[in-house]
């Protein structure tokens, strides 16, 4: 029986050789006799050797038959006699590499989910079998990172994909071993990146938020994110702006959405501060035109919320785009007028207690639209700001107001000249509340609060008066206004107080973090515990 196998083999490996050294004409009958004879249970061993070193030798001429070839190595690898073992282990490598038209992908993606499984399941009990199987995951990720991505990605948006340590273990292979680790090689293809990065996308529709935060920072970290040609970090703005329906009415019932959608835009705003080239096509007027206007969304969100979405809409408004900021302006202004009482006709009561922090952030977002789009500006408030105070300057030594131009900056100069005293009223009154808290010698905690809460207080209402003189002065232009939250040059954004996301519910978003559908989180769960249905906490 033995010399059966000897003969065949020896017919086998003297046409595959002539084949390569000679005719150049492969059979396919040949390299199939080679796996055949593989899968034969009684084929002696130092036979079964020369038949591996054959299939890993001929296999990059039949492509059609490396997954069957890869098979029959794994078979050995995994469980095979520890001289096969070693023989298959050290010829695995050759099926990952593709050559001559013999891609790997299709080896990889079939095996790198259960290797995953395979590793992940040991973890804590770690077997042969397993540190089998961590090897090769790590030899497939590096021979083709793009395929391994692909994989991961799948395993985190399958159904059944609730196990939080399954999640957790699953995304740090996809962010640092494919992502962090393979970055060059990815790097190298921009069809790789491109795919990655499509991945990417298909997950932070679903990720939670430390699982978002994982992602996004990825997607951010691509070659392709610094090329504007191929991507950019406008197309990084443009993939956050796909993960918000901004057609659907805000459901403050829904915590985690909020949060969500909150600090999708938050993320949105370095990458727009990073490059001109980024604009924002979508946050403010959607902030505008479904959070802030609605009387119904802005007026019964928490406090908490409240001072969240001003802040984005702060943020983002500078670099919309010149059509948003014509588009905006107008209902931008009705709802700052709601927050500026008309200045009081004598005889009539004063009007209502400022909101300082409303207006400090609407009239900060109304200019912020304004020097986008100057000449809208003028049209809906009345008055002709310039960019710049000197430009203003010029502006009124050459150009004499009509009366009809007096008449229609009015309103609007009004309603900021009453913001305006009331706020100086309000700043001599904290001041004076601070001079009398510092006199106080006794060091005590709760002086040192009250005294810092004062002082950001006087720091707002410095901001509203500086708003609201350029504006409304003889020289109307746009001031530079640095808010509170907002980081000065070299420094990071500050983390906003109370921004810490609440758990999310037991029901799962389809994806879009704003609407009032929900569908159903899954329920099956590995190893370790279930993992909620909502994806956002």
């Amino acid at each position: 029986m033995a010399v059966d196998f000897v003969d065949k083999v020896a017919g086998l490996q003297e046409r595959l050789y002539n084949s390569e050294t000679q005719t150049k004409e492969w059979s396919a009958e040949d390299y199939k006799g080679v796996l055949e004879i593989m899968s034969t249970k009684d084929a002696p061993k130092m036979i079964l050797v020369r038949c591996m070193d054959m299939a890993a030798k001929y296999g990059k001429h039949f492509p059609d038959l490396v997954q069957e070839g890869f098979e029959r190595l794994l078979s050995f690898a995994d469980s095979g006699e520890a001289t096969l073992k070693t023989q298959a282990l050290k010829h695995l490598d050759t099926f990952l590499k593709p050559s001559e038209g013999a891609s790997a992908a299709p080896v990889i993606s079939k095996h790198a989910p259960e290797l995953l499984q395979k590793k992940f399941e040991a973890l804590d009990n770690e077997t042969p079998a397993s540190k089998f199987a961590a090897e090769l995951l790590a030899k497939m990720t590096v021979a083709d990172p793009k395929t391994v991505a692909v994989a991961c990605s799948a395993a985190l948006q399958a159904e059944t994909a609730t196990n939080e340590a399954w999640r957790d273990f699953v995304l740090k292979h996809l962010t640092s071993e494919v992502l962090t680790k393979q970055k060059a090689q990815l790097a190298a293809s921009k069809d790789a990146e491109l795919t990655v990065k499509d991945e990417i996308n298909k997950l932070l529709h679903v990720a939670c938020k430390k699982e978002f935060d994982a992602l996004f920072s990825a997607l951010t970290g691509l070659k392709i994110a610094s090329d504007k040609e191929a991507f950019g970090l406008q197309g990084c703005v443009d993939v956050l702006s796909s993960l918000i329906d901004t057609n659907a009415e805000v459901d403050l019932g829904t915590e985690w959405q909020v949060e969500r959608t909150l600090s999708i835009i938050q993320n949105t705003v370095p990458l727009l501060g990073k490059n001109k080239h980024s604009e924002d096509k979508v946050f403010t007027q959607y902030l505008i035109n479904k959070w802030v206007s609605p009387t119904n969304v802005f007026s019964k969100a928490s406090d908490a919320h409240r001072m969240q979405i001003l802040q984005c809409l702060c943020d983002v408004s500078p670099h919309c785009t010149e059509a948003v900021a014509k588009e905006c302006l107008p209902p931008m202004y009705e709802l700052l007028c709601r927050y500026l009482p008309e200045k009081p006709k004598e005889g009539d009561a004063p009007p209502a207690d400022l909101n300082f922090t409303v207006v400090e952030c609407l009239l900060y977002s109304l200019y912020a639209l304004g020097k986008k789009a100057p000449d809208s500006f003028a049209e809906v408030t009345g008055i002709k700001a310039k960019l710049t105070l000197d430009e203003a300057k010029k502006a009124a030594a050459t150009v004499v107001k009509t009366k009809e131009d007096i008449d229609r900056e009015k309103p609007f100069k009004d309603r900021l000249s009453s913001a305006h005293d009331a706020t100086a009223k309000m700043q001599v009154q904290l001041a004076s509340a601070k001079a009398k808290l510092a006199a106080d010698k006794s060091g005590s905690a709760e002086i040192k609060a009250r005294l810092e809460t004062i002082t950001k207080a006087l720091n707002n209402l410095q901001n509203v008066v500086a708003l609201a003189s350029a504006v409304k002065g003889a020289h109307p232009h746009f001031p530079d206004v640095h808010l509170p939250w907002q980081p000065r040059a070299g420094q990071k954004r500050k983390a906003d107080a109370g921004e810490s996301a609440p758990k999310r519910q037991k029901t799962e978003s389809s994806g879009k973090p704003s609407g009032k559908g929900a569908g159903k989180g899954g329920k099956k769960g590995g190893k370790g515990g279930k993992r909620g249905g909502g994806r956002w906490h």
